[in-house]
């Protein structure tokens, strides 16, 4: 029963069972039955087993997307976000996952409008001089109306699905329990930590369900372009936005996804691709928030080929140690440093991993000689990213989630600009922003701001200091104080001791007894029973120091 607790404990209702039931069944049709067996999560399945597909006719990959697809949302953003971690999976299960629909059917325009009178608290009249009730965008989580605000302005209106939050909460909990016993009985995921990124997955869509995060991320984007022209965030209306409802402005463009439909409308492809690509790079590099998806569904170019992102709901922060490690990699890697690259990875790999730096270095040498010698115009990124994956792997070094993520959006960054402007590179265009934010690391103004953050930080730790000391002090007079002390790799040379110690002793209790004896037996009064104890006492001296020669001549 232990093997099944971790996710039957997460079961709450009927409902929960039978959908448990459901997704072990789908697993089971899509040929992962072995999967199922080997952690005897088969046990749970209960009821007559559907049809099976003809897994054997298709690859393994192609199985998985397709049953991650029959599951819904929950699943399909999961295997969206395993897509991205080109550090985990083998190539062919990047490429699929990557395939993955997320389209339904939507809800009716009676649902639909019904929903939004609910948010706002009035008629849709009241606010909307007209509401189209049919959706032109649909996905698993949420639908998109155009409408009209009463002032004439138009407008998107996004609307979460009634529901969905109750069918993610359940999946979610499914998921969980299912990464513990897969984590049990499957080394490779045990090491990669399924459940750390499943209660990661969790925090990402609770996040993308929250419609307020989404406008949160749209005013921290359009705040930070608010001074450059060619990059356009849409306005979003606070006072309409609700949890379940995200009213913005509506940006009519042309999608960036075809150079000549871009060239019909008057737009110069290689000047959108160019602002495209250095948008990006200064969300990764200078601000820290970067937009996570950005296909061509979800970029416009505008008139003067200025460009506007579309869709905040996946927005990632880039903390300040990740941020670091992007421009140290970027330095390092220009200046042709193969140690200072190995050590960088190194500081910055997941706690539980410790690389041979020596050993990353050679192979970082020898991938960094090999694309010195590539055209700067010929060099991808997709190229760089997979074999740059490949050494991580064989060195077993992980690095932390956020950089594999965006090396993800900027290998699609760079897929998006080069179908619409084949001759520019990510690397090219990217190269200006670099410098600049790694140059303005090392001015005047940058250094005294460290010094004063240190020197802050500094003070700090003094003043907590004559505190900590006291509660030392204070624990060690009350003997409540513990010190635990392990030692190790002290175990041979400790058992080399105790060996030395115990012939010394040896040798010194042979010694005793057979000088001891000799005495007893020159004396001339001895009774007859201490005479025999010394001869017992000489002979067993005599073994002990033959016993001890053997032992020292065995040694050597």
């Amino acid at each position: 029963m232990s093997l099944l607790a971790s996710p039957m404990h997460l079961l709450r209702t009927y409902h929960d069972v039978v959908r448990l039931n459901q997704i072990l069944l789908t697993f089971s049709r899509y040929g992962f039955d072995y999967l199922l067996v080997h952690t005897s999560l088969h046990r749970l399945i209960r009821g007559r087993k559907a049809p099976a597909v003809d897994a054997a006719s298709v690859t393994p990959q192609v199985n998985l997307r397709k049953a991650i697809e029959e599951l819904g949302p929950a699943f399909i953003k999961f295997g969206q976000m395993l897509s991205t971690r080109r550090d985990l999976l083998p190539e062919p299960f990047i490429v699929e996952l990557a395939r993955l629909q997320d389209s339904v059917t939507p809800c009716s325009g009676q649902e639909a409008r019904a929903l939004v009178e609910a948010e706002l608290g009035r008629p849709v009249t009241a606010v909307f001089s007209d509401f189209h009730e049919a959706a032109f965008a649909a996905a698993s989580l949420a639908q998109v109306h155009r409408a009209v605000l009463r002032d004439g302005t138009p407008v998107v209106v996004k609307l979460r699905r009634p529901g969905v939050e109750c069918t993610i909460a359940t999946d979610l909990d499914i998921m969980e329990g299912l990464a513990g016993v897969l984590s049990q009985h499957v080394d490779e995921l045990r090491r990669v930590n399924i459940r750390a990124m499943v209660a990661e997955f969790r925090k990402s869509i609770t996040a993308e369900l929250d419609f307020r995060r989404e406008l949160l991320n749209a005013l921290t984007l359009r705040a930070r372009f608010a001074e450059d022209p060619q990059v356009h965030i849409p306005a979003v209306y606070r006072d309409l936005s609700t949890e379940r409802m995200l009213v913005m402005e509506d940006i009519r463009g042309v999608r960036m996804e075809n150079a000549d439909t871009l060239r019909r409308a008057g737009l110069d492809p290689a000047a959108a691709a160019r602002t495209y690509l250095g948008a990006l790079a200064r969300m990764v590099l200078e601000f820290g928030v970067f937009h996570a998806d950005p296909h061509p569904g979800n970029v416009v170019v505008l008139p003067g080929n200025a460009v506007a992102f579309l869709d905040f709901g996946m927005v990632r922060r880039v903390d300040p140690d990740t941020r670091d490690l992007v421009r140290g990699i970027f330095t390092a890697a220009a200046a042709g440093d193969a140690g200072r690259l190995a050590r960088t990875l190194a500081r910055y790999a997941e706690p539980g991993t410790r690389p041979d730096v020596r050993a990353v270095a050679r192979d970082v040498y020898e991938l960094l000689s090999f694309y010195t010698e590539i055209p700067l115009r010929d060099l991808r990124l997709d190229g760089v990213a997979r074999d740059a994956v490949r050494l991580l792997r064989e060195h077993q070094l992980l690095v932390p989630s956020q950089l594999t993520v965006l090396m993800r959006v900027l290998t699609i960054a760079e897929g998006v600009a080069g179908a619409v402007a084949p001759d520019i590179r990510f690397t090219e265009e990217v190269a200006p922003i670099v410098q600049r934010v790694v140059g303005e690391r090392f001015t005047l103004a940058a250094l005294v701001r460290e010094m004063q953050t240190f020197s802050s930080d500094a003070a700090l730790a003094i003043r907590a200091m004559p505190d900590q000391l006291s509660t030392i002090l204070e624990e060690l007079s009350e003997g409540t104080l513990q010190v635990d002390f392990r030692h190790r790799g002290l175990e041979e040379p400790l058992s080399r001791l105790d060996r030395m110690v115990t012939r010394l002793a040896l040798s010194i209790t042979a010694g005793a007894l057979f000088i001891g004896s000799a005495f007893i037996m020159r004396a001339d009064h001895a009774p007859l029973l201490h005479r025999i104890l010394s001869a017992v006492g000489l002979v067993a001296a005599v073994g002990l120091f033959v016993w001890l020669a053997v032992l020292i001549v065995r040694r050597k």
